[in-house]
């Protein structure tokens, strides 16, 4: 039989009775918010491509240099080229 002698006691004492409880548990539980739906971009797609490794450093130091995202710095460059060759784009 198992033996319940040494188990132990909880440190947090008798709970509140109902009346000194707060009002939460009646109201609906919401989710906590990350900022995620706030800020969404609606870039959905994943886009990966190998490059060299100075390329790589290369956009990453005007990305920085600049306060972009990759891909922020990436969609200003689409949108340069398409200009510079007379594309157009329906972003």
């Amino acid at each position: 039989m198992a033996d319940f002698k040494n188990i132990k006691k909880s440190k947090l004492g008798t709970p509140p009775k109902l009346e000194q409880a707060g009002d939460n548990l009646k109201s609906p539980e919401a989710a906590p918010s990350d900022g995620r739906s706030r800020n969404a971009t609606g870039r959905t797609e994943a886009f990966g491509t190998r490059v060299t490794s100075k390329y790589k450093k290369a956009l990453k130091t005007i990305a920085a240099k600049d306060e972009l995202k990759l891909v922020e710095l990436l969609e200003a460059s689409l949108v340069a080229y398409a200009e510079k060759k007379g594309h157009k784009l329906d972003l």
